[in-house]
């Protein structure tokens, strides 16, 4: 089974909006390691979802400032059509562009945090430490480097859509999803083992 991970920017500069939270935003926790008791995840955004797009056209899925992306009605569809699974929850946003209400149905995903790891030697992971955790794999460590995005063949992959302990930022997606998501406006895919953070310096 092959693993894909998103290759968009998160600022879009080929004519699409991206996004930023609109007036007061409400947070709850962060989720932490059970074994290090390192943080995985930045603070929970929770509603009301409010978001301001910059110029540009509306796409499929609306990354910026806020975690992940947020996505429209056809791929909330899609993705119950086809049951896929790993999105745990869809939760209305609501869009505004140059100061006006979007009519548009848009989501912001609640995406599950999975426990399936990252083959560390395969994928040419650096740290900046030496300490280890057995669930989390980061232990609270800096990544220095990644050559690319290999999945542990014993790890159980179960979900079509995915975010790791290790690197929680990034979403995976599975062939399945990839190959029925052909009709989505703008999500762009890598193959998992070519990908290399943008934040990574090689």
């Amino acid at each position: 089974m092959g693993f894909y991970v998103v290759n968009n920017s998160r600022f879009d500069n080929n004519g699409f909006s991206y996004g930023e939270e609109k007036g007061k935003v409400n947070t709850g926790d962060a989720i932490f390691c059970t074994e290090c008791d390192s943080p995985l995840t930045m603070l929970e955004w929770l509603p009301p979802f409010e978001v301001k797009l910059s110029k540009g056209q509306l796409g499929d899925v609306i990354f910026g400032t806020y975690n992940h992306f947020i996505v429209s009605e056809k791929f909330k569809e899609l993705y119950q059509k086809n049951r896929f699974t790993g999105i745990l929850t869809f939760e209305p946003v609501s869009l505004y562009q140059k100061g006006k209400p979007i009519i548009d149905k848009y989501y912001c995903p609640k995406i599950g945090l999975s426990d399936v790891h990252i083959d560390i030697d395969k994928s040419g992971v650096v740290f900046d430490g030496i300490e280890e955790c057995s669930t989390c794999q980061k232990a609270g460590r800096v990544i220095k480097k990644i050559n690319g995005l290999y999945i542990n063949s014993d790890s159980r992959m179960n979900d079509d859509i995915f975010c790791t302990m290790m690197l929680p930022g990034d979403i995976i997606f599975s062939e399945r999803f990839k190959e029925n998501a052909k009709d989505l406006l703008n999500l762009s895919f890598i193959q998992a083992e070519h990908y290399v953070p943008s934040w990574v310096v090689i």
